[in-house]
C-alpha cells in the first residue's frame, strides 16, 4: 500500500522489535551521519508508538525490507565489498541519490533474532571483528556516495571519533580493540583506488549527498542500549507511568525533522 501511494519509495521498512525482548524496538531503519559509527534507529526503546508517526526513514535494515522492483533495477545490486556492515545503508543512500525515498510502515513488526534467540550480554560488544567491519565500511560509505565538501566534514568528525576510540582502548589495555582500529584504516587506505571507481560510477548516476541531507535527520532518535541490553531512564519510566494513567505521553522524536 505504502509503495502504491508513494511512487518515489524505494523501499518500504517494518518495525523491527526484539525477539527476546518483543517490547523494545531493535530499530525503524538506520543511520549514518558525522562522529559515531553508524546505527540502528530507535534502538533500545520501550515500544509505546512514539514512532508511528514517522513515515520516512534515512535509510533501512535489510534484515527486512520490501524493495520496489523498478527501484532495485535503477538502484543496483547490494555493494558485496562491505564487510558485512553498511551495505544496507549504502544501497539506501544511493537509493536517496536518485531521489528515491525509504518508507517506514510502522504497524508492520517484525521480530528480530539479531543471529540469536537470546540477547547478547559482554563486557564489550565491540569485538575486534566488529571494530575492523564497521570501520572499512565506514569510510567505503563516506567515499561513495558523499559530496567532496560533505566528504571533508565527515572524515574530521570520524578523526575524532577513532582518536577517541583510540585512547580509550589503550587506557583499557585492550590490545586486539587497538589494533583492529588501526588495521582498519590502514586497510581502507590500499582499497581507496577501488572505492573512487565505484564513486566515479555513481557521479554520472545521480547527485552526491550533502550535509543538508544529514540535517535533516539531525532529530533522529539515538540509541538506548547498554552491553546488547534495552535499558530505561527514570524520565522513560515516569513518562510511562503518565502514559499508562492518561493516555498521554510527551513524544521527543514525533518526526524526525521540522516540517518547513
Amino acid at each position: 500500500e505504502t509503495l502504491h501511494l508513494e511512487q518515489r519509495s524505494a523501499a518500504v521498512a517494518p518495525k523491527l522489535k526484539f525477539m527476546w525482548a518483543s517490547s523494545f524496538i531493535n530499530g525503524i531503519g538506520n543511520f549514518a551521519g558525522p562522529f559515531f559509527y553508524g546505527f540502528d534507529i530507535g534502538i533500545g526503546h520501550l515500544d509505546l508508538g512514539q514512532f508511528d508517526s514517522i513515515r520516512e526513514i534515512p535509510s533501512a535494515s535489510f534484515a527486512c525490507l520490501l524493495i520496489n522492483k523498478d527501484a532495485w533495477k535503477k538502484v543496483g545490486k547490494i555493494d558485496e565489498k562491505f564487510p558485512l556492515y553498511y551495505e544496507d545503508i549504502d544501497w539506501s543512500y544511493r537509493a536517496r541519490m536518485l531521489s528515491f525515498h525509504i518508507s517506514f510502515a510502522p504497524h508492520a513488526i517484525v521480530y528480530h533474532a539479531m543471529g540469536s534467540r537470546t540477547h547478547y550480554y559482554g563486557k564489550d560488544d565491540l569485538t575486534p571483528s566488529k571494530i575492523q567491519h564497521v570501520t572499512i565500511g565506514r569510510n567505503r560509505l563516506l567515499f561513495k556516495v558523499f559530496s567532496s565538501i560533505t566528504i571533508v566534514w565527515l572524515l574530521l568528525t570520524y578523526f575524532v571519533h577513532d582518536i577517541f576510540r583510540f585512547v580509550y582502548f589503550l587506557s583499557r589495555f585492550q590490545w586486539q580493540q587497538t589494533v583492529a582500529l588501526m588495521r582498519a584504516n590502514f586497510q581502507f587506505l590500499l582499497n581507496l583506488r577501488d572505492v573512487f571507481q565505484g564513486r566515479k560510477h555513481l557521479r554520472s548516476r545521480g547527485e552526491f549527498l550533502g550535509w543538508r541531507f544529514l540535517m535533516k535527520y539531525k532529530k533522529v532518535p539515538k540509541s538506548r542500549i547498554w552491553r546488547g541490553i534495552p535499558y530505561l531512564t527514570w524520565k522513560d519510566v515516569a513518562e510511562i507511568v503518565k502514559y499508562l494513567n492518561t493516555g498521554n505521553m510527551r513524544l521527543e522524536f514525533p518526526e524526525f525533522y521540522d516540517e518547513k
